[in-house]
């Protein structure tokens, strides 16, 4: 009796695809960036700080840091609630995720 639980794939993926776990194929995607293939999150990592940065910046200038119990968590949890917000934007438009 054969698994329903898994099923051989028809074809090994090769090196510039990967298998989801849905099965699907994706390629995976490079940025070159001055001759250097970087992946495209860690380029989406150095936007998010810049803009936490600013934000931080904001929050500072409004007095809003000193008004929370923790600046350094409010700041992380900032970061993380940027970057979500960025990831989706572009898993949603459907690139380089």
């Amino acid at each position: 009796m054969p698994s329903t639980f898994w099923q051989p794939p028809e074809r090994l993926p090769t090196s510039g695809e990967f298998v989801e776990p849905t099965g699907a194929r994706a390629d995976r995607t490079e940025i070159d960036l001055f001759g250097v293939y970087v992946a495209p999150m860690s380029l989406m990592l150095v936007a998010v700080w810049l803009v936490t940065v600013g934000l931080r910046r904001l929050a500072a200038g409004f007095g809003l840091l000193r008004r929370v119990w923790h600046p350094a968590l409010f700041m992380s949890a900032v970061y993380m609630i940027v970057l979500s917000s960025i990831v989706l934007g572009f898993a949603q438009w459907g690139r380089y995720v």
